[in-house]
């Protein structure tokens, strides 16, 4: 009789909460720009400190990619600029945070020297999500359930 061997890799806690992180994130990165979740914007400062900082990530980091920095200062996203800066900080990306900071400050001096700084700084889109995913790793069950709670009362 012969014996087989199988390969196989062990499953992780961890892995396995990377992976509903990811997945989470995936789904949430589509369905925040549509009806009901495009709603939280509406009440950005009472969302939980959690939910957020990853909305305003995907804001920033979605701003970025389609319109640049001058996307994100013109449109509605950069009237939250100094709470982007914070939910920035919150996930680890500093340099971006201190570049972003230092253009909120020289806005009211220079508007072009501050988007040629913030040029420089930005993240694309899979260094934010490289960003994000341990920061949703870590809170993801509580971002389910505020996910939940909000697409509930806007109606889902």
């Amino acid at each position: 009789m012969r014996a087989w061997h199988f390969a196989c890799n062990p499953v992780t806690l961890e892995g396995m909460a990377h992976e509903a992180a990811t997945t989470f994130l995936e789904s949430f990165m589509v369905r925040i720009y549509q009806p009901p979740l495009v709603a939280l914007r509406n009440e950005l400062h009472d969302l939980p400190a959690v939910l957020r900082t990853v909305v305003l990530v995907i804001d920033f980091s979605t701003e970025i990619a389609q319109e640049g920095i001058a996307g994100f200062l013109e449109n509605s996203t950069g009237q939250f600029l100094p709470e982007t800066v914070t939910a920035l900080q919150t996930i680890g990306a500093l340099e971006t945070a201190g570049a972003l900071a230092v253009v909120r400050d020289l806005l009211a001096h220079s508007p072009a020297a501050a988007q040629e700084t913030a040029r420089h700084w930005a993240l694309s889109n899979g260094e934010a999500d490289e960003l994000l995913m341990p920061y949703v790793t870590d809170h993801l069950e509580e971002l389910q359930d505020s996910v939940s709670h909000y697409q509930t009362k806007y109606g889902s």
